[in-house]
């Protein structure tokens, strides 16, 4: 079930079936980078599915910035990248909004960023859409909602695939979430 998971939301954040020439190249950037950045592949799944971004989108918030391309990363972050990578801004924001492997990477890596920080993987995931809790902790409910619905359909042996590192199943949620829907 998880390679189903990965496919669907490549094949999404590809722009559906116009695209999938570039699947193959998606999906082993998603399980690197997911490696890379010690996220499970079904964390990433789960965040890229609440996410429901795509290749070339652009999405205006409220505050005036724009989420960009499969995992809807925030332009308020370009300045940042600019700096961590040396590369000019207007480079930066067109390979977060064109290239699904520069997008998938720098998400996971903000994930992972949002991890430490917090040093908790579900405020993590909460701080990685927005630090402000009224916000995080609902979107963070509703990754953790994808992330069982991908697991009751998995068999047994398939479950191995998405352990988190340690061996522990990224399925449950911490009890100072519980009253969070």
């Amino acid at each position: 079930m998880i390679d189903a998971a990965i496919a669907e939301v490549i094949t999404y954040a590809l722009g559906g079936n116009q695209n999938t020439q570039y699947a193959p190249a998606a999906y082993e950037c998603l399980q690197r980078e997911a490696t890379k950045q010690q996220v499970s592949v079904l964390l990433a799944v789960s965040v890229m599915r609440q996410e429901r971004g795509a290749v070339g989108t652009q999405s205006k918030n409220t505050d005036r910035s724009f989420d960009l391309g499969p995992m809807q990363v925030n332009t308020i972050h370009i300045e940042d990248l600019e700096r961590v990578t040396n590369i000019p801004a207007r480079e930066v924001f067109q390979a977060l909004k064109y290239d699904p492997c520069a997008n998938i990477a720098t998400g996971l890596w903000l994930l992972r960023r949002s991890i430490n920080r917090s040093g908790d993987l579900w405020k993590g995931v909460a701080q990685y859409h927005s630090r402000t809790p009224s916000k995080g902790h609902p979107y963070a409910w509703n990754v953790y909602n994808k992330m069982n619905a991908i697991v009751r359909q998995m068999n047994p042996e398939a479950i191995q695939k998405v352990l988190l590192p340690g061996g522990i199943l990224a399925v449950t949620y911490p009890q100072n979430y519980a009253g969070i829907r």
